[in-house]
């Protein structure tokens, strides 16, 4: 079953006992974070036993639309990738 961003929240809350707003801010803050580190460096961010997050690159592209030919430039977006390890070992 997939988990949104709102389900997860909500299950977090829940589970903890923390305010649904404190433990949205702290979601947040946590993204923006990967982000801003990501962005930086164009490196990896690693959670051990969880992931890394990274830099991934999409090509420029062409194609005809409606008999216009389309450019869309290259771009950068980041991406997940999980860890290969069944249970999480903190």
């Amino acid at each position: 079953m997939k988990k949104t961003y709102v389900v997860l929240i909500e299950e977090i809350s829940k589970e903890t006992g923390i305010e649904h707003k404190h433990v949205r801010d702290v979601m947040d803050n946590f993204i923006d974070k990967i982000k801003e580190l990501i962005g930086l460096e164009e490196g990896k961010i690693y959670l051990k036993g969880l992931g890394h997050f990274y830099v991934k690159k999409i090509r420029a592209k062409k194609f005809v639309l409606k008999d216009k030919p389309m450019k869309i430039p290259a771009s950068k977006s980041i991406a997940f990738k999980k860890s290969d390890r069944k249970e999480l070992s903190w």
